[in-house]
C-alpha cells in the first residue's frame, strides 16, 4: 500500500515538473533579461539629493554624498510593480543597516530607471509608491548618457 502511494507520489510529482518547466524557464529568461537591462552605472536624483547606483551582476552601490550602501539583490517574479529584494551588505558612514533586508520596486523605460524604495522591515511592495522616489538616467562611468 504504501509503496503503491509512493509510486503514484513520485508520478505526480513527474508530471507537474513536465507540465510546470515551460513555464519555470519562462520566468527565468524574464529574470535574466530584466537583469542584464538593470547592469551598468546609474546617476540621478532621489530621497537622499544627487545619487549614483552601480549595478553589476547581483550587486548593487548606491552613493550619495557621505552615504553610501553595497547590496546583494534578487529580482521577484512579480511584475507589476517590478521588484527587487536587496539585502545590505556594507553601508556608511554608520554601518547599523548591515543585514536589512529592502524592497524596491521600480520602473525602467529605455535608459531611465524609476525606483521607489522602503524601509527595512516593510513587506514587499503591492503598488509603486511615489514616496522615497529616485529617478537614474544610465550613463557610462564619465556621467555622459549613454544614447
Amino acid at each position: 500500500m504504501i509503496r503503491k502511494l509512493y509510486g503514484q507520489m513520485l508520478w505526480s510529482v513527474f508530471a507537474f515538473s513536465i507540465i510546470a518547466s515551460p513555464f519555470a524557464a519562462q520566468s527565468l529568461l524574464k529574470r535574466t533579461l530584466e537583469l542584464e537591462r538593470l547592469q551598468g552605472y546609474w546617476e540621478g536624483k532621489g530621497a537622499g539629493g544627487d545619487c549614483s547606483i552601480i549595478i553589476t551582476g547581483n550587486s548593487l552601490q548606491y552613493r550619495a554624498g557621505t552615504t553610501g550602501y553595497e547590496a546583494t539583490f534578487v529580482l521577484s517574479g512579480k511584475s507589476d510593480p517590478l521588484q527587487l529584494q536587496a539585502i545590505i551588505q556594507k553601508s556608511g558612514p554608520t554601518e547599523d543597516s548591515i543585514g536589512e533586508t529592502v524592497y524596491v520596486a521600480y520602473r525602467l523605460r529605455d535608459s531611465i530607471l524609476i525606483l521607489t524604495t522602503y524601509d527595512p522591515g516593510d513587506e514587499p511592495p503591492e503598488t509603486f509608491s511615489e514616496n522615497n522616489l529616485y529617478v537614474l538616467k544610465k550613463t557610462d562611468f564619465l556621467g555622459l548618457p549613454l544614447n
